[in-house]
């Protein structure tokens, strides 16, 4: 049987329709340290968009606590966007 595997993850909606940007947004987080920006709905593969904003791939999560959270890091935040972070596998 092998155990179960899995990572934390925190997943952030925004319905505004403007960004919050340079790190401008506040938001808790459950466990401090390294998070990767491993989904970002204003990020396309295919193709490149100018206007395009987010984190460089990765935050690191140290400041006070937010949000009932032990944690919290300052984030870019896109308009109308999906942003899903998870915890670095080496924390």
């Amino acid at each position: 049987m092998v155990p179960a595997v899995g990572r934390d993850v925190v997943v952030i909606a925004s319905l505004n329709e403007s960004t919050f940007y340079d790190h401008s947004y506040r938001i808790g987080f459950p466990i401090g340290g390294h998070w990767n920006e491993v989904f970002n709905s204003d990020v396309y593969d295919q193709w490149v968009n100018p206007n395009g904003q987010g984190n460089f791939g990765r935050i690191t999560a140290g400041e006070g606590a937010w949000d009932g959270l032990p944690t919290s890091a300052r984030i870019t935040l896109p308009a109308n966007s999906l942003l899903v972070f998870a915890r670095d596998q080496g924390d």
